[in-house]
């Protein structure tokens, strides 16, 4: 007799032969419990004894391969053991905390079905649609407990033959338990195995997204699109909001949109914007927004009509029904596709109680998409976001309390599993508009997921950055073009994501759980494998203009990645940031490849910024970044090794992986050796022949410039001299200094104010007495009182 075991990614049944001694299903006329992995356990249970074989909305594949486990049976108890765990069970009992439970090895932490799981953390919610404080998330995968489950009972199957969802058979426990101890990787290794891996993103989602809530006239498009060129700010995305559509007015002199028919005095001929939008190297995303009745008065109606059965004048939309699903987006919604639309904004608010219909309406938007790499940007479903990239966090109001929600909400996404979240930059609607708030949303965006504009009607809505003064206008156009150079290093990490399980953003509690409890730390994050982000929420002093901010170093040693300044890791700081300033960091021995273009295309140019500190490999990948081609080995990889040594150092670039026509055939590189003095030799070399660059210093880098180089051949650059690295150290005297400098005092009085501050001759309390002392200098109380505090944070480094 041949006993099922599990499914392979197809959903095909696979089989075990009991004779083989192979053994990971355990039967009983009530319970089947089947083990998948070492750290992963199937729990089910039903009265008549029905199980499920068939996927459903949460699992896609159940196929694992043979774990190591040993078993212990008798007619009525039942013992299993792997490396992770230990499970026993009463046999034929219903799930409970006396009759089955779960330890984790070399712990004493135990897990039973109904367990309140004290110890899990939160993961992603619905959206954050009208933010008041509050932030409602669900249950997510990490535990500092290093147990956690997650319920498949009430999902409904997978119907792959009309591919839709229909109710379970039986009512039942299934339930799916993970035990990894202390590796959350592997836990989301069998997670993604399970729910199916996160898809790779387009290229130009990385890039900068930009929506307005107008009604966009087809001029008034290109008018923006030039804007935003002519102020030399990239652009990636352009999402036309709910105003594209046409304007009803009904019987009660009320108006609404419809829901996909193109309003032609806006927009007299949709094909030629697009290919318009298509020509300035953008994307473009339409919001459409699934009513519950699709009437006559849409353009298209007539392809629904005639293709479905029993209808009248209004088409209810029926997510439960194969044959509307099918016709709606086959035909419906392939109309605009054909017209040049990447991909849809699924503006659709659900209730927790229809939260299965957003599900319905992603996933067969998702499955539809042919030629291209599927994209929407749409809520989260709440089973398996990571599936059905980007999520949409809602419409939130403009205020400063926001920057604080959006990293914890990225930062507890990543405890499920999803990375790609898109937020209002700055906020969509009401509030007040500032300008540090903007700044400080547009830096956050810059080192997160996605960065888009999303703003709600109104002149005196301000996203452009050049609308607003010139300070702003400058910080925020620095900032938006770092996230086009970006690309090619965030790419590469989605790609890492999407075929390794490793998320983008990884919060600092992961390594240090003590974190969590900390509100200065809690919201710190890696952002790929060469960044570290320590997130501003807190608004300047103003006395200062400075946002006065603690955070914690990971061990090792790190860089500020725009100024390059030293930090050795494994403590506690306090740094003062101007507002054209953020806390980023990179580690010793960073890799950075940063493109010189628009973010949809492979770049001519490359920048490869190297760390000092040790050396390392970097693994960049690229790819055509819209179709599915490299599914079928359409890539490039390349190797970017970087060695470094106190009197010499070199980078290696060359393709370990992959195929012709991914890149363009010639490509410029501009080495840029961070904190490194000129050294005394410089040698380049393109395959085996030495060719010619440009080599100069600037700043407290060191610059190597080769151009025209076959990116299919080994580029090698070799630096030597003594003693390369400039001690770059951050001391917080410097930014006390940098303050003082600032400020409107006396310039003859700022030196005698400076000896006080640092020298060694004084101790602290005898500084207290001289800061209180220049009174009789003429300065102010305010200021006396601000040297005191800086005097305090001195103390306390």
């Amino acid at each position: 007799m041949y006993v099922i075991i599990n499914m392979n990614n197809r959903g095909d049944l696979m089989y075990y032969n009991p004779e083989d001694n192979i053994k990971t299903v355990f039967i009983g006329k009530k319970y089947r419990i089947t083990v998948l992995t070492p750290r992963l356990v199937r729990l089910e249970y039903s009265e008549d004894g029905k199980f499920v074989d068939e996927n459903t909305e949460l699992v896609v594949s159940r196929s694992f391969g043979i774990p190591e486990i040993t078993s212990k049976e008798d007619n009525n108890f039942l013992e299993i053991k792997s490396k992770y765990f230990f499970l026993s069970y009463e046999k034929e009992k219903k799930f409970g905390n006396k009759k089955l439970s779960i330890k984790a090895e070399g712990t004493d932490n135990y897990w039973y079905y109904g367990s309140p799981e004290v110890k899990n953390l939160p993961g992603a919610g619905i959206s954050i649609e009208d933010f008041d404080g509050k932030v409602k998330l669900k249950k997510g995968l990490y535990s500092f407990g290093g147990i956690s489950s997650i319920d498949d009972s009430e999902n409904l199957i997978y119907d792959s033959l009309t591919n839709t969802f229909i109710p379970r058979k039986s009512k039942g426990i299934d339930i799916y338990v993970f035990i990894y101890n202390k590796d959350f990787n592997l836990c989301l290794n069998d997670y993604f195995t399970l729910t199916g891996y996160p898809p790779l993103i387009p290229r130009y989602a990385l890039g900068n997204w930009w929506c307005k809530d107008e009604e966009y006239s087809q001029e008034k498009i290109i008018q923006d699109i030039n804007e935003f060129k002519s102020n030399q700010i990239p652009l990636s995305v352009l999402i036309l909001d709910n105003k594209w559509r046409k304007k009803i007015t009904d019987k009660k002199n009320n108006d609404y949109y419809l829901g996909y028919t193109f309003d032609y005095n806006l927009i007299s001929n949709p094909k030629k914007m697009i290919d318009d939008i298509h020509s300035a190297g953008i994307r473009l995303g339409l919001a459409i927004r699934p009513q519950d009745e699709i009437t006559n008065l849409e353009e298209n109606y007539n392809l629904l009509k005639d293709n479905i059965s029993n209808v009248s004048d209004k088409i209810k939309y029926d997510a439960n029904s194969s044959e509307f699903l099918n016709v709606f987006y086959n035909k419906f919604i392939k109309s605009l596709e054909d017209l040049g639309t990447d991909f849809f904004f699924i503006d659709y608010l659900p209730t927790e109680k229809n939260i299965n219909k957003l599900f319905m309406m992603k996933h067969y938007q998702f499955s539809q998409v042919q030629n291209k790499r599927p994209m929407l940007l749409a809520r989260n479903a709440l089973i398996a976001g990571h599936r059905y990239p980007v999520l949409y966090s809602g419409r939130t109001n403009v205020k400063f309390e926001n920057l604080k929600i959006i990293p914890y909400y990225n930062i507890s996404s990543t405890n499920i599993g999803i990375s790609w979240w898109s937020h209002d930059i700055g906020g969509y609607y009401g509030g007040i508009e500032e300008s540090e708030n903007y700044v400080r949303a547009v830096q956050l965006g810059v080192f997160s997921p996605i960065l888009r504009f999303h703003a709600g009607p109104g002149k005196y809505v301000k996203r452009e950055p050049w609308r607003w003064d010139i300070k702003t206008y400058t910080i925020v156009k620095e900032y938006l073009n770092l996230r086009n150079k970006l690309v090619p290093y965030l790419y590469t990490e989605a790609y890492k994501y999407s075929n390794q399980g490793i998320p983008l953003i990884i919060p600092l509690y992961y390594k240090y759980q003590e974190a969590y409890d900390d509100l200065h730390y809690k919201n710190e994050y890696y952002f790929g494998t060469e960044l570290f982000v320590s997130p501003l929420y807190d608004k300047q002093e103003s006395i200062m203009n400075r946002t006065i901010h603690r955070f914690y170093m990971p061990d090792g040693i790190w860089y500020d990645f725009i100024t390059g300044k030293k930090y050795p890791g494994g403590r506690k700081y306090i740094s003062f940031y101007k507002i054209e300033d953020y806390p980023v960091f990179a580690k010793a021995g960073a890799i950075v490849p940063l493109s010189n273009i628009d973010g949809i295309n492979n770049p001519n140019q490359l920048e490869i910024q190297v760390f000092p500190g040790r050396s390392n490999s970097y693994n960049m990948y690229e790819d055509d970044g819209y179709t599915n081609s490299y599914l079928d080995d359409n890539y490039l990889l390349s190797s970017i090794d970087y060695t470094c040594g106190d009197n010499n150092c070199s980078v290696i670039v060359k393709p370990i992986s992959g195929k012709k026509g991914i890149v363009p055939d010639y490509r410029d590189y501009k080495i840029v050796f961070r904190n490194m003095k000129s050294p005394d030799s410089v040698v380049v070399h393109s395959k085996d022949v030495e060719v010619k660059s440009n080599n100069y210093a600037k700043n407290n880098d060191f610059i190597v410039e080769v151009k025209k180089v076959d990116p299919l051949n080994q580029l090698t650059v070799t630096c030597r001299g003594k003693d390369l690295e400039i001690e770059a150290m951050r001391l917080i005297n410097d930014d006390i200094d940098s303050i003082l400098m600032d400020l409107p005092i006396d310039t003859s009085i700022k030196e005698l104010i400076s000896r006080i501050m640092f020298t060694d001759d004084y101790d602290v309390n005898k500084k207290r007495i001289e800061i209180r002392k220049l009174k009789r200098y003429g300065v102010e109380s305010i200021y006396i009182k601000l040297f005191l505090r800086l005097l305090e944070y001195i103390n306390q480094i």
